[in-house]
């Protein structure tokens, strides 16, 4: 089995092109997708934008519309998973890719690309420094996988329209596309695991940054200079926000997960594991790497992974980076899940702010804005401004109530909720809560 066109997984995509194999669409992408990708190269048809969902999508759209009716639809919008086989020949063994869940495409791209802008669009580098920050991102993106198919030729596309903007031109001409597949595999299946005296993502993405090296040619002109001039770097942005290590660690449950959970499925049915027991481990792992359920999975994952290190006589490299995963998912998930309160909180309340001050409720809308920029910050809210919180929402309850404004209700039932979790605790005295003592 060729594994380097098992691309497409179990099931060969709808396409224009009549092809009716892997090969035969594999090949029809690069024809198409490497014409396309000329027209943007030469500037003859321009797509700028950032990375996020909507660039990434105008960018499919352009390369693969001669091979894909469907072209610029993102996996999410199709509700397609996607997975495949892949060899690795050092290893001697096929693994499973899997890439990010459907439904996290929007939200991993649009992440990505805030990041991106963190970092003024990679402009300001050296060429080696811009090499290993690309590859950082093609990383990202080719886990994500946004699309069904045609991903490997978005994905170049979209570098090279990054690469312009900070200076530089990418030759992937000078590279076999197999090449920069397998180093993109086994960036992936390495995700998580640690080296001894190695930077862990350094180490792992060493195949895909001398890649990157090869093909990063600095482009002539005085924009071209300019871009690329230290001053316009930005600050290498660091995953330090909670929800980003959280995307982190999921991602590395997602991969090393269903290696492990696929060898412990077909060894602990031959032993003294019942098949309820194997199909609860495989709906906990679906659970635990989307950020889910993690309390009750994770006790499910790591006997998983101790039953296939102590049971299979072949050794699994997957199972001590699941369990490192596992860990870091549990110790940030209440950070995450008081992050995603306050994330949720102050997302309502600019709906509940635009619907007071659409109703001319100027004071109630600017208590909404103050509890709201109390929340981002990271503060808690006190009991007198909740109170004067919810006769705010009370005005807007009426005011959505003769509009019909469901989506301010909607808005009004998520800050109920969560602002009940964002109030500070109340001091307690002898004779209980202070607020209720008698006057």
């Amino acid at each position: 089995m060729n594994l380097d066109y098992n691309r497409y997984g179990n099931s060969l995509p709808e396409n224009k092109v009549g092809a009716g194999s892997a090969e035969q669409l594999a090949r029809a992408e690069r024809i198409a997708g490497d014409f396309r990708r000329m027209q943007l190269e030469t500037g003859l048809v321009e797509v700028k934008g950032s990375l996020d969902t909507q660039h990434l999508k105008q960018l499919h759209s352009h390369v693969m519309k001669d091979v894909y009716d469907w072209a610029g639809q993102t996996r999410q919008e199709q509700q397609h998973e996607r997975e495949r086989l892949s060899g690795s020949l050092q290893r001697g063994r096929i693994e499973t890719i899997s890439y990010a869940p459907a439904a996290e495409v929007g939200p991993r791209l649009d992440a990505l690309s805030n990041q991106l802008k963190g970092e003024n669009m990679l402009r300001g580098n050296t060429a080696e420094n811009f090499a290993g920050r690309a590859a950082h991102y093609f990383d990202q993106l080719n886990f994500i996988q946004p699309f069904r198919a045609g991903n490997e030729q978005t994905l170049m596309a979209g570098m090279t329209v990054l690469a312009k903007q900070a200076g530089y031109d990418l030759k992937f001409d000078q590279i076999k596309p197999e090449d920069l597949r397998r180093a993109g595999d086994e960036a992936l299946r390495n995700v998580g695991e640690s080296r001894a005296g190695q930077g862990s993502e350094q180490y792992r993405l060493r195949e895909l940054t001398a890649l990157f090296e090869r093909v990063t040619v600095p482009l002539p002109g005085v924009q071209a200079e300019a871009a690329r001039h230290p001053v316009m770097r930005g600050p290498v942005q660091e995953p330090a926000e909670v929800s980003q290590q959280m995307r982190d660690a999921q991602r590395a449950v997602h991969q090393h997960g269903r290696n492990v959970v696929d060898t412990y499925a077909i060894i602990a049915v031959q032993g003294d594991v019942s098949r309820v027991r194997v199909e609860d481990t495989y709906r906990a792992l679906n659970q635990v790497s989307r950020g889910e359920q993690i309390r009750e999975g994770a006790p499910l994952l790591n006997d998983a992974a101790r039953y296939v290190e102590k049971n299979n006589p072949f050794h699994v490299e997957s199972a001590q980076p699941l369990q490192q995963a596992l860990r870091k998912l549990q110790e940030l998930q209440p950070a995450f899940e008081g992050q995603r309160t306050r994330d949720a909180f102050t997302q309502a309340s600019t709906t509940v702010e635009n619907t007071l001050w659409g109703n001319g409720s100027r004071l109630e809308a600017q208590e909404v804005r103050r509890a709201a920029d109390t929340v981002s910050r990271g503060d808690l809210l006190s009991p007198d401004q909740m109170r004067r919180l919810d006769g705010a929402m009370q005005t807007a309850y009426l005011a959505s109530s003769r509009s019909g404004d469901q989506e301010a209700r909607t808005a009004l039932q998520v800050m109920g909720r969560t602002s009940q979790q964002l109030l500070q605790p109340t001091p307690l005295t002898r004779d209980g809560p202070a607020f209720d003592r008698e006057r």
